[in-house]
């Protein structure tokens, strides 16, 4: 009995060192880009995505945004989802064409940009999410690597805005050019 035990710890602990073995050869960073058509004009499809009161009509797993800036600031707001509490603070913002938002987790674990492009296309928008993230934790990065897709959230996003909008849309991986993977 002893030593079945033995073995079974011994089996244990091998496993567990080649599990972080193989968390610490995945890399930290990562880019993935997911890009749709949306029927209405860009300026509509602006408004959706910067009017943070309303994003949680359209946008499932969001039980609430607080805004924390003052009105004269590029927006920065608390957003409590599915996944936890974050902090979200817009850099850039250049209407109905591009946003950049950075969310800031408190605990450090996973953060990131989230880069929004809007293109006139066909009479509506093309809308193309690139996110370019980091996961702190071995743990995480394995399961985001081996069980997520790294563009889950963008999908959802762009599937939920169709939905907003009255339409189905079909998204699309794109692969970063050399120019988004350097950023």
């Amino acid at each position: 009995m002893r030593r079945l035990v033995l073995g079974l710890v011994l089996l244990l602990s091998l496993g567990i060192l080649a599990l972080w073995r193989l968390a610490a050869a995945l890399p930290r960073e990562h880019v993935a880009t997911s890009s749709a058509h949306l029927d209405p004009a860009p300026e509509r499809v602006w408004e959706a995505l910067t009017d943070l009161e309303r994003i949680p009509e359209w946008r499932e797993g969001i039980a609430d945004i607080v805004l924390l800036s003052a009105p004269d600031e590029l927006p920065r707001w608390r957003e409590t989802n599915d996944w936890g509490v974050f902090e979200l603070v817009t850099l850039e913002r250049e209407p109905a064409r591009r946003l950049v938002v950075e969310a800031q987790d408190p605990g450090g674990q996973f953060g990131g940009t989230w880069t929004y492009v809007l293109e006139p296309e066909a009479g509506g928008t093309r809308l193309t999410i690139t996110e370019r993230g980091f996961i702190a934790s071995r743990l995480a990065r394995v399961i985001g690597h081996y069980v997520m897709d790294p563009h889950r959230t963008m999908d959802i996003e762009l599937r939920a805005l169709g939905t907003y909008f009255g339409q189905t849309v079909r998204v699309e991986h794109l692969a970063p050019g050399p120019a988004e993977r350097s950023r």
